[in-house]
């Protein structure tokens, strides 16, 4: 089978493609290429002779491709003559997490929308203007996909989709988080879903009033409030730090015991560890996409990163991504690039402090941390964005900065972008091989920058990032908005345009793969809090006194400390009268030998580490109620802030960070990438007795 794609961005008037065209078309006597309602058409029945002109059409317009005859007969849509087309489909599958695996442009929300009946799918057939479900029944064998669709025909399931770009939902909706939620609430579960994700404090804030991560959990809570038979998560994991994507894997695996759920997600750890099977999707961007029958989360992501898929007989990466064993990182190390000490920095009611650390030449230093730690801060610091209050930081390196949010004011194309910032260094060379090429930005320059997605937007301002000539490069957030394949790629660039110019880099991340392949040291951040470490040690000593053992009152310290953390007024006042609080604290904790945990929602990482010779069972809404009965409402917040440790090498800080977040990694056997390790499994408690939270064993 023949296909033809028509790239109408690049056909338009005065551009060499549409030139090109215009020479030709007719030319063969018949209307193999023709201009009707304003666009170009090549029709897939042309003559050898005009096929051949079609395929050496100028600045890739036109691309002709052949796929397998077989494949007919699964084309599922069509868009136009010379449009995209879809083949084959994911199967929701009932009580398992059904993940999507597969660039950005192949398809995957032409997919949604077929299986959640917004769209018809046209069997190909482009002219037919309204496709019947009965179509698309009699074209599929028999299996879940037809007994699907037979079912959303008669009205018989019903579908919630969480859309991929929440930054986009304040234009969309107004009004309170808590309204919003309680509209869609046709599970009568919205309390308990709303803690669970951590946001039953932001009910009273209207939608515009939230920052990404926080509109991002809203949006999977409402997706989850709704009383359907099948869930669709698109990109769930977007702004949201590991601990955060850890909680959302929990979430949507437990509303997949009793409903179909599918998921896109570029994260590949994360899908890793939430997906029971994987469809991979391939093909060419803008062309055709092929989904493929589900396999194993393993042996997908396994394909993907190898780039052949056996059973299909197809290459679809030219080179494999390796990950690379940690004595193969580092080696001699360079002249100082950048220095600092003691650094602090107030903003509003934050405050981030930083120790000393120094940046080599040709070193790639990860920065990780959780979300609110002072990561982006700390960047804009160096980058001279913000002066520091306290402490000193060396200013003779030149500075490219790749912001974390990409607000482009820039009304021109791609490629008069690239020469304002770049001049034509990028034309050539090897920038244009191992970075233009590598993120696909060559396939970007005729479009105009204000009509670019995000994942376009960020691919293209990391190269420019990355063209500047500079001491120090630093991209905050470079893997927003791209897929996994341009992850990848984008990460791998990062690497060679460092190790070829002994340049020097930060790199703000979320994604661990990501993380894993670009760094060669990491820079640590966790949350602190001025005050907490005073508290934790007084109550400490509290608890030792009524009769806890010293590891049970360090982890009932910490957890009252997290419980109310930023009302510190509470614990202020409780020392007021010191014995009236505890006498009415201990009578809601009852000490038991043997028995079981009853861990708190918003500390079961730290009960977790409470020894089994002597459990606990804590009522914690006696709890609660004992404790906020203290607080004075008009307090306000105290101080609170990020600690910034290192660089370290990876993997100590790897360690350091994931046991800050309670999550242990391992390595594949095959790959060596990095897995995470479901809680409490066996690996998991091998692990954590050893402090190896980030395994580099195979």
């Amino acid at each position: 089978m023949r296909i033809v794609v028509l790239d109408d961005e690049r056909c338009k008037p005065n551009m060499p493609a549409f030139d090109y065209l215009t020479k030709y078309a007719g030319m063969c006597g018949g209307e193999c290429i023709q201009f009707t309602d304003e666009k170009w058409k090549i029709l897939e029945t042309a003559c050898p002779v005009c096929f051949t002109r079609a395929k050496l059409c100028p600045g890739d317009a036109v691309k002709v491709i052949n796929l397998p005859t077989e494949l007919e007969t699964d084309m599922i849509h069509r868009f136009s003559l010379n449009g995209f087309r879809l083949f084959k489909l994911p199967v929701p599958t009932q009580e398992n997490v059904v993940g999507i695996l597969g660039p950005n442009g192949m398809g995957k929300s032409t997919a949604i929308n077929a299986l959640s009946g917004r769209s018809i799918p046209n069997l190909g057939d482009w002219t037919n203007l309204e496709p019947q479900l009965d179509s698309v029944i009699e074209s599929l064998p028999r299996g879940q996909l037809r007994d699907f669709f037979i079912a959303l025909k008669e009205g018989k399931v019903r579908v919630a989709v969480k859309p991929q770009n929440v930054d986009r939902l304040p234009k969309r909706i107004k009004g309170t988080v808590g309204d919003l939620l309680t509209k869609v609430d046709e599970r009568n579960i919205m309390k308990k879903t709303t803690e669970d994700l951590g946001i039953d404090h932001l009910l009273d804030r209207t939608v515009d009033q939230l920052s990404g991560g926080e509109l991002q959990r809203m949006a999977i809570c409402a997706t989850i409030l709704r009383d359907v038979d099948v869930y669709f998560f698109d990109e769930p994991s977007s702004y949201l730090d590991i601990y955060e994507r850890m909680r959302i894997v929990k979430i949507i695996q437990n509303l997949a015991e009793t409903k179909r759920v599918i998921v896109i997600e570029h994260d590949l750890a994360i899908l890793d560890v939430l997906a029971d099977l994987v469809h991979i999707v391939y093909g060419k961007k803008g062309a055709f996409g092929i989904f493929t029958p589900a396999r194993t989360t393993r042996t997908a992501i396994n394909a993907y990163l190898d780039g052949y898929l056996v059973e299909e007989n197809v290459r679809i990466r030219d080179k494999p991504i390796r990950f690379l064993k940690h004595y193969d990182r580092g080696g001699a190390k360079g002249n100082p690039v950048v220095q600092w000490g003691d650094l602090e920095k107030k903003l509003g009611e934050f405050k981030l402090t930083a120790g000393e650390g120094t940046v080599h030449r040709s070193e790639v230093v990860g920065v990780v941390g959780s979300n609110g730690t002072g990561k982006s801060t700390m960047i804009k610091i160096l980058a001279g964005e913000h002066e520091y209050d306290e402490g000193w930081v060396t200013k003779t390196a030149s500075i490219s900065y790749k912001p974390q949010h990409i607000d482009v004011d820039f009304d021109g194309s791609v490629q008069f972008w690239l020469d304002s910032e770049l001049g034509m260094r990028w034309r050539s060379g090897e920038f244009n091989v191992n970075v233009i090429r590598a993120l696909g930005v060559d396939q970007l320059l005729p479009k105009r920058v204000k009509k670019l997605s995000g994942g376009e937007r960020q691919a293209v301002s990391i190269a420019i990032c990355l063209g500047r000539d500079a001491d120090l490069y630093l991209l905050d957030e470079p893997s927003a908005h791209l897929d996994a394949n341009a992850r990848m790629e984008a990460a791998k660039a990062i690497r060679r345009t460092m190790e070829a110019n002994e340049k020097s880099a930060f790199v703000i991340d979320h994604d661990v793969y990501f993380i894993d392949i670009v760094s060669d040291s990491l820079l640590v951040f966790e949350k602190t809090t001025p005050r907490e470490k005073q508290v934790v040690e007084q109550l400490h000593d509290i608890w030792n006194a009524k009769g806890l053992s010293p590891k049970q009152a360090e982890n009932m310290s910490k957890y009252l400390v997290k419980l109310f953390g930023n009302t510190w007024s509470a614990l202020d006042l409780m020392y007021h009268d010191e014995a009236l609080f505890f006498d009415r604290l201990l009578k809601s904790i009852q000490i038991t030998h043997g028995g079981a945990v009853i861990p708190f929602k918003r500390s079961e990482n730290i009960l977790q580490a409470i020894p089994r010779s002597t459990m606990m069972q804590i009522n914690e809404n006696e709890l609660k109620q004992l404790v906020t009965q203290w607080v004075d409402k008009k307090t306000p917040l105290a101080l609170h802030g990020g600690l910034a440790t290192g660089p370290f090498d990876l993997r100590e800080g790897m360690n350091r960070f994931l046991s800050s977040v309670n999550v242990t990694f391992r390595r594949d056997h095959d790959s060596r990438r990095p897995r995470i390790n479901k809680g409490d499994s066996r690996k998991d408690r091998e692990q954590r007795n050893i402090g190896d939270y980030y395994s580099y064993d195979a």
